[in-house]
């Protein structure tokens, strides 16, 4: 029996440092701290949770209310998803810059401004460096493998799976863009 040759993708050495650097961050807790590092900072956690819900409603006919996606399995996976890419961007901003301090912006005029930008960059098509692209793409590889339709299915509601192919790249793309404009130097 003939084997199918393997498929060799180069991949950016600092795409793999910054994958190893966010999965490393999984395990690793600040002094005796219950929450992981991953899921800090706090001031951009906020914001995500309330976009992880509305990814979350969107996908179910009729709509989820917001209590109802706050449980959802499917919140989880996209709050996830947003964090791997808020902790892609802290850990290339690291890299490239030296580790340097910075400040999160927090007025509910500029966050909500925000949003609405990053929003648009994802409906008009965001550009992002190969090796981000490469991240990224190595984090889908590990959340599509979850990606099972009864996993997802909620009582009365039907759940949209197509929406769903699109929108997990895009909530990691959403944490990665919602990072980049939030944090300042």
């Amino acid at each position: 029996m003939k084997r199918l040759p393997k498929k060799i993708e180069y991949i950016d050495p600092i795409a793999q440092t910054i994958w190893h650097t966010v999965v490393a961050s999984m395990d690793q807790y600040t002094h005796d701290s219950v929450l992981s590092k991953f899921y800090l900072p706090e001031e951009l956690i906020t914001h995500c949770r309330s976009a992880a819900s509305i990814f979350a409603q969107i996908h179910y006919a009729p709509l989820l209310e917001p209590e109802e996606a706050y449980k959802s399995r499917l919140y989880t996976l996209f709050l996830l998803s947003m964090m791997c890419g808020v902790q892609i961007y802290l850990k290339e901003r690291s890299m490239v810059k030296n580790y340097p301090y910075y400040k999160i912006v927090t007025d509910r005029k500029s966050v909500k401004e925000t949003k609405q930008k990053v929003t648009k960059l994802l409906f008009d098509g965001a550009v992002i460096l190969e090796t981000i692209d490469q991240v990224m793409n190595m984090f889908l590889a590990q959340l599509m493998v979850i990606r099972q339709k009864r996993r997802f299915t909620i009582k009365d509601k039907v759940f949209d799976e197509e929406k769903f192919d699109r929108f997990l790249p895009a909530s990691i793309l959403w944490g990665y863009l919602f990072a980049k404009e939030m944090i300042i130097d």
